[in-house]
C-alpha cells in the first residue's frame, strides 16, 4: 500500500454528499490514507458511513434546499479548516458547478468541468451527438425524437439496443431484433426525451476508469468484465484490470476534446472478433467499482484530492488483476456465475487486505 503517506499537516476534505451512491467506496478509500481527516455530509438515515472511524459524518436534512446545503458546507468548512470540498454523484457536482461562485468565497473547489461539457457528457443523445461530429468510435446511432421520421432506423443492422439517455446501471435499455416491432414501440411510447436507438456490439464489456486535468490523462485503470452481472446492461459482477492500447486511445481523444478535469469513467463495448472498441457512455463522476481500482493500486479518491490541492500525486500504473468479491467468489464456486476468463490464482484478488487492514486502523494499530 506504497500510496499510504504519513505527513506532518494532514489535509481536511469534505465530500458534500456523503450519502451519494458512490461515497462509501470514496470514503473507504481515503479512510486508508493517513494523511487525509475526512469529513462527510449525511443524510439522517445513513448508517454505513458511520462504521469508518476515521470518518467525520455531518448530518444535513436533505440535498435539495440549496440555501441550506451551502450553509451547512459552510459550517463545516470553517469550523474544521476544511482544505478541500468536492462531491461525488453527478447532482452534487452540477451543484458544486452551479453555485461555484458563491462556494469559493469560503472553501477551495475542485478545478471544474464546464457546465456545457458536463451536460455533453451525462446524455447519452448529446455524447453520441458529439462522438460522431467529432468521428471518434461508437456502435451506428439513431436518436429518436417525437414526431421525427423513422425512415432512418433502417440503416441500423439488428439487434438494436433503445436506451433512455438520462438512464444508469442498464435502467430502461430494451433490445429488439426487427426494425417492425422497434417502430411500434417507439409510436406507442410517450417519451419525455430523446431516445437512442444503438446497434448492439457483440463482445465484452471494458472500461476505463480515469483522472484528467486540463484533458490530459494523469491516471487510469482499463477494466474488463470477467463476470457478468445476472441484471441485462448492468454493471459487471467482477472484472479483470489489463492494458488495452485502443480503450486508452479512444479516451485520450474524447477526454482532450472536452477538456475533462477530474474523474470519469468511461463505459465501452469490446468486438473481440475485430479488436475494435466503441464508447457507449461517460459517468461524469466517481463510479461503482471504485475499491476494484484500489485493489488494483491506484487510490483515485487520493490522487483526486492530491491534484486538486496542487499537491504530488504520482501514477505508477496499474496492477493486471483480476477483483472478485468474496461473496461472488463463493456464488462461483458453487455454479452460480460463469468467469470469461481463465482464473489466474496468483493474480486473484479480493479485497481482503484492505478490508484488514481498515480494521487494524479502526482497532488503532496504525
Amino acid at each position: 500500500m506504497d500510496y499510504i503517506r504519513d505527513v506532518e499537516a494532514v489535509k481536511k476534505v469534505l465530500i458534500i454528499d456523503g450519502s451519494g451512491d458512490y461515497s462509501y467506496s470514496m470514503a473507504r478509500s481515503l479512510s486508508y490514507c493517513k494523511d487525509y481527516e475526512l469529513h462527510l455530509l449525511v443524510l439522517p438515515t445513513e448508517f454505513f458511513l458511520h462504521k469508518l472511524k476515521h470518518v467525520h459524518c455531518h448530518t444535513i436534512e436533505n440535498y435539495t434546499d440549496a440555501d441550506a446545503w451551502i450553509e451547512s458546507i459552510e459550517s463545516v468548512v470553517k469550523k474544521y479548516n476544511i482544505d478541500l470540498t468536492f462531491a461525488g454523484d453527478e447532482k452534487a457536482i452540477e451543484f458544486l458547478i452551479d453555485h461555484q461562485a458563491r462556494l469559493s468565497e469560503f472553501t477551495k473547489l475542485p478545478t471544474l468541468l464546464s457546465k456545457d461539457n458536463f451536460n455533453i457528457a451525462r446524455n447519452k443523445a448529446s455524447l453520441s451527438q458529439f462522438i460522431f461530429e467529432n468521428n471518434l468510435s461508437q456502435p451506428k446511432t439513431f436518436i429518436y425524437k417525437k414526431d421525427i421520421d423513422l425512415t432512418g432506423l433502417s440503416s441500423l443492422e439488428f439487434p438494436v439496443l433503445l436506451k433512455l439517455p438520462s438512464g444508469e446501471g442498464g435502467a430502461g435499455i430494451e433490445k429488439f431484433t426487427d426494425e417492425t416491432t422497434l417502430k411500434e414501440y417507439l409510436l406507442n411510447n410517450d417519451f419525455d426525451e430523446e431516445v437512442l436507438c444503438q446497434e448492439y456490439i457483440s463482445g465484452r464489456d471494458i472500461c476505463i476508469s480515469l483522472m484528467c486535468k486540463d484533458g490530459d490523462i494523469t491516471a487510469y485503470t482499463i477494466q474488463q468484465c470477467l463476470i457478468n452481472n445476472p441484471k441485462l446492461y448492468a454493471p459487471s459482477l467482477s472484472v479483470e484490470f489489463l492494458y488495452h492500447e485502443n480503450v486508452l486511445s479512444e479516451a485520450s481523444q474524447l477526454m482532450k476534446l472536452l477538456n475533462w478535469q477530474g474523474v470519469a469513467h468511461i463505459d465501452m463495448r469490446l468486438n473481440e472478433l475485430t479488436g475494435q472498441v466503441y464508447v457507449i457512455e461517460i459517468n461524469p463522476r466517481f463510479w461503482g467499482s471504485l475499491i476494484a481500482s484500489l485493489v488494483a493500486g491506484v487510490n483515485f479518491t487520493w490522487l483526486y484530492c492530491q491534484q486538486m490541492l496542487n499537491l504530488p500525486a504520482e501514477y505508477h500504473g496499474y496492477k493486471h488483476v483480476q477483483f472478485i468479491h468474496i461473496k461472488t467468489m463463493f456464488e462461483y464456486l458453487r455454479g452460480k456465475h460463469i468467469l470469461l476468463s481463465p482464473l489466474r490464482l496468483w493474480s486473484l484478488r479480493t479485497g481482503l487486505s484492505f478490508r484488514l487492514y481498515g480494521l487494524r486502523r479502526w482497532l488503532g494499530y496504525h
